[in-house]
């Protein structure tokens, strides 16, 4: 159930993209979108063999609030990158999340920091600079070039490329 509720995402940013930035709608688009959100459906649905079901309203609703930030983020990004470079704005936005992050820091935790070995350094540098930092400057560089609600169909290629590199 989650999975579905996060993949609303692309129409998500689509439904905010007409809305807030005045991009046209477009039916074949709209189409598309649930052409491909009924495929995720199929698979999800009868490919894990269990029945998709909202009994718990309350964790639905609190799933739902990760792909509307999402949506939110990036149609407000959408303006930021036609003025400053993708770069400028990812790495600001990762800034002050980072900051941000760091009122959740435990003293414990920084006790403990000098204890940690190379690896964990390595894997914390992996995540934050290919997977997040890289991820984040091609998705501002794409809403750069592209109309919002175009570039949200890409997020529905992100489980092809997880197989793939896995």
């Amino acid at each position: 159930t989650a999975s579905l509720i996060i993949a609303l995402n692309p129409a998500f940013i689509y439904t905010l993209s007409v809305i807030f930035l005045g991009e046209r709608f477009a039916w074949h688009r709209a189409l598309g979108l649930a052409v491909a959100f009924g495929g995720l459906f199929v698979i999800i649905r009868w490919g894990s063999g269990r029945a998709v079901a909202l009994d718990d309203a309350g964790y639905a609703f609190i799933t739902m609030l990760a792909p509307v930030n999402w949506a939110i983020y990036t149609v407000s990004g959408k303006p930021l990158v036609e003025r400053y470079p993708p770069l400028l704005v990812a790495g600001t936005a990762m800034m002050f999340a980072g900051l941000f992050s760091l009122l959740f820091l435990r003293p414990s935790l920084l006790a403990r920091l000098p204890t940690v070995p190379a690896s964990f350094w390595w894997s914390v540098l992996f995540l934050a600079w290919p997977c997040t930092v890289f991820a984040f400057v091609v998705w501002f560089s794409a809403l750069e070039r592209m109309p919002a609600g175009r570039v949200a169909g890409f997020v529905y290629l992100v489980p092809m490329f997880a197989v793939t590199f896995s």
